[in-house]
């Protein structure tokens, strides 16, 4: 298993969501977990210090576990350019893997172990599995062909509709759009140039609750509208 995760210097919040994924899998169990650290100033807060600590702080949470961590530190908080940084690192160990978990590092999971919830079976499928029903009520261009959404919320791929991830933002050059938009807008039109959706195997669970929302608010931040482009929309803030 691979897990791919964009994350911002807040280690208050990391205590809870980061402590929660400890529930996802057994200490014993093999995991490469490739998290991209943005740092996002605040007061007197400064960029080596505050990423290392960020860094620290997580590795120290799974101190006991078996896991091959690739940390990447960016000095500008920049969503999308984090979302395209964690995939392309991802690429090199998508051969020693049979699935990618895609969670960012605000969500809270409450659910069995992964070994629980996957069966080896679905890496031989385009097997899509959502850790997270909130993408359900969202409308989606595909709704009369395919009763689902694809998102960027924690969510189970095998790696063989996980390279179809990789190869949409690959095709899509727009380094100013929300990347949730540019995947939930353009995933489907590219699998389908060459697969039938219908192939696609979905569940959907809910075992993780989106706590984001509530720092922001504790920490008086206010996100950017997904639909805004230019500076200020590359940015989490």
């Amino acid at each position: 298993m691979m897990l791919l995760t964009t994350a911002i210097n807040r280690s208050n919040l990391h205590l809870t969501s980061f402590t929660s994924y400890k529930k996802i899998f057994s200490n014993k169990f093999p995991i490469i977990w490739i998290i991209n650290i943005d740092f996002v100033k605040s007061n007197n807060s400064n960029f080596d210090k505050n990423t290392r600590i960020t860094e620290n702080n997580i590795r120290s949470i799974f101190r006991d576990y078996n896991i091959t961590w690739i940390f990447i530190h960016n000095k500008d908080g920049w969503f999308n350019r984090a979302v395209r940084t964690v995939l392309q690192k991802s690429i090199p160990y998508l051969e020693k893997v049979y699935f990618v978990l895609y969670l960012e590092d605000d969500w809270y999971y409450d659910g069995p172990y992964l070994d629980k919830i996957v069966s080896i079976k679905e890496r031989d499928y385009f097997s899509v599995i959502n850790l997270s029903n909130r993408s359900l009520g969202k409308t989606c261009i595909h709704r009369k062909k395919i009763k689902r959404v694809i998102s960027n919320h924690p969510t189970i791929w095998s790696v063989k509709i996980f390279k179809y991830v990789i190869q949409t933002f690959n095709k899509n050059k727009d380094v100013d759009k929300d990347p949730e938009l540019i995947l939930e807008q353009n995933f489907l039109p590219i699998f389908e140039q060459s697969q039938n959706i219908n192939d696609i195997r979905f569940r959907v669970l809910n075992y993780t609750k989106d706590i984001g929302r509530d720092w922001m608010q504790d920490a008086n931040v206010v996100k950017n509208n997904k639909n805004m482009t230019g500076k200020n929309g590359k940015t989490y803030l």
